[in-house]
């Protein structure tokens, strides 16, 4: 069962309590009542000389004993009945304290996780930072590399070619030119 079901138990057995201690009060009051009219009766038959009087007070006075009697056996049973609708509420008390605690604990469960799972989020953020300012460390090194290059770098090409006929020719001209385009082309020409 669910907490709330077993809140719902207590809270029933709660007002069943109410409603049968409202009850043992009247019956309780009753008694009172009638044991006071069958004392009321039986002072009035010791007093009285009529032997008729006597005899109607006296049987009035049974008849009120009888009565409250009954009506003490009625709160007897209220009284049983009370005593069972405590018992439900204890065990659905106990049942509330129990659920609640599993709930607890639950929630407990996953906040640990939830700081576990920050805890790793966090790290991994450190780390991320860390990578971060190596690299900014690695292009600040590198961007210093290439400010300790000197400005203008001279570009000596010597070639010489012993061939005189046109098939053993290495055609130095053409590779000069491709040389020449590749430096155009290239990022830091300049």
């Amino acid at each position: 069962m669910s907490l709330s079901a077993y809140r719902q138990a207590y809270t029933r057995a709660s007002d069943a309590i109410s409603k049968l201690q409202s009850q043992k009060a009247k019956e309780t009051a009753k008694v009172a009542d009638l044991n006071k009219r069958s004392r009321a009766a039986s002072d009035a038959a010791r007093k009285s000389k009529q032997p008729s009087t006597i005899n109607s007070k006296l049987q009035e006075a049974s008849r009120h004993a009888d009565a409250a009697a009954r009506a003490q056996k009625e709160l007897g049973r209220i009284e049983e009945k009370i005593g069972a609708e405590q018992k439900k509420a204890a065990s659905a008390q106990k049942n509330i304290d129990r659920e609640e605690a599993r709930l607890q604990k639950q929630r407990d469960v996953a906040a640990t996780n939830a700081a576990r799972s920050q805890n790793q989020r966090m790290s991994q953020m450190g780390k991320n930072i860390l990578r971060h300012d190596e690299m900014h460390h690695e292009t600040r090194a590198e961007l210093a590399k290439l400010k300790a290059l000197p400005e203008k770098i001279t570009v000596a090409f010597f070639a010489s070619d012993p061939g005189s006929d046109y098939g053993s020719r290495l055609l130095l001209d053409e590779e000069v030119r491709a040389i020449e385009h590749n430096l155009r082309l290239s990022d830091h020409r300049e």
